[in-house]
């Protein structure tokens, strides 16, 4: 980590992001997902909110390791969590088992062509 204004760039690009991806699979997606989507909108916004909090409060430690492990798990914690929302943005996309049978020839529809 170079400086606390890069973190908060990355914060921000990162949350923007998934924001955006959000709106982009609302837009071209079915109706039915609307909440959820908006739902993942809102969990985007508040990791966004916390930790630009904590990355502006840091602890009044003065030993830097305790320092630099406190900007370091705020690093962690913004990776693992835009990786959950993106991932649950794509199990939304992800059509149902139900239709996946329809949909999928069997082997003797196959064999009848």
């Amino acid at each position: 980590m170079a400086n606390i204004r890069d973190l908060k760039k990355d914060i921000n690009n990162l949350c923007f992001e998934v924001i955006s991806e959000c709106s982009t699979f609302q837009e071209y997606s079915d109706t039915t997902n609307v909440e959820n989507v908006r739902e993942l909108i809102r969990e985007a916004v508040d990791l966004r909110n916390d930790l630009i909090f904590r990355t502006n409060n840091p602890p009044l430690d003065e030993d830097p390791k305790a320092i630099k492990a406190y900007f370091g798990s705020i690093v962690d914690d913004l990776y693992e969590h835009t990786i959950s929302l993106i991932e649950k943005l794509n199990s939304l996309s992800e059509p149902s088992s139900e239709f996946a049978e329809i949909t999928e020839p069997t082997d003797s529809e196959e064999t009848e062509k």
